[in-house]
């Protein structure tokens, strides 16, 4: 049985995108559906997953992985999406669903003692305390090889974002935007560079 809450939007396209959320992802407990108004507006279905216990997405992967495997399975065209902890998520599953492209905005790269002891980066440590059970095999993104294009959307002015993007400079697609907010994703947005962001990152798209 799945562990995660989804929402699968089937509009009748032969793309997918397959978005992650993040931490504030929730509004009152309700899954909100980041990005599903921007998405809509293009020729795909969507997948929208949310990772409610706050785990960064390493409770299950191997369900987790099959489970998007399944459902993704009759798309000719498959694109992973997130932003902070969802953007660790759409990376980390990538490994094993190798989507053709992944787009993260200012993801977590590495999380737990690491994150915080070498890059100094106490964000989110009161929720980082529920990761500590797992025995750190994922925290590090940097250690492992992907089979996708992965883009990630940083602020260059954020100084914990800018090393949560540049530790992955060998297996990524960097491209630094002039903010120092970390929720780039809105910063793209209200520079009307969103849509054609996500256009450019994911180029089987186009809008409809």
């Amino acid at each position: 049985m799945m562990e995660y809450k989804y929402i699968h939007d089937k509009r009748g396209y032969e793309n997918i995108i397959v978005s992650f959320g993040s931490l504030v992802g929730l509004f009152g407990g309700i899954n909100s559906g980041e990005f599903r108004k921007t998405l809509n507006k293009f020729n795909t279905d969507t997948l929208f997953i949310f990772d409610d216990e706050q785990l960064w997405y390493l409770k299950s992967i191997g369900e987790l992985s099959e489970f998007i495997l399944e459902i993704t399975k009759p798309y000719k065209n498959v694109g992973f999406l997130g932003s902070s902890m969802g953007g660790f998520g759409a990376i980390l599953l990538s490994m094993y669903c190798k989507p053709i492209s992944v787009i993260t905005l200012s993801p977590q790269t590495v999380i737990g003692d690491y994150k915080r002891n070498v890059f100094g980066d106490l964000r989110f440590s009161k929720f980082e305390v529920n990761i500590m059970t797992f025995d750190g095999e994922h925290f590090d993104l940097s250690k492992f090889d992907y089979y996708s294009d992965i883009h990630i959307f940083y602020g260059d002015k954020e100084p914990y974002d800018s090393k949560h993007a540049e530790h992955m400079k060998d297996k990524c697609i960097l491209h630094p935007i002039d903010t120092d907010e970390h929720n780039v994703a809105g910063v793209l947005k209200r520079s009307g560079r969103l849509e054609s962001s996500i256009l450019e990152s994911f180029s089987f798209l186009s809008f409809i």
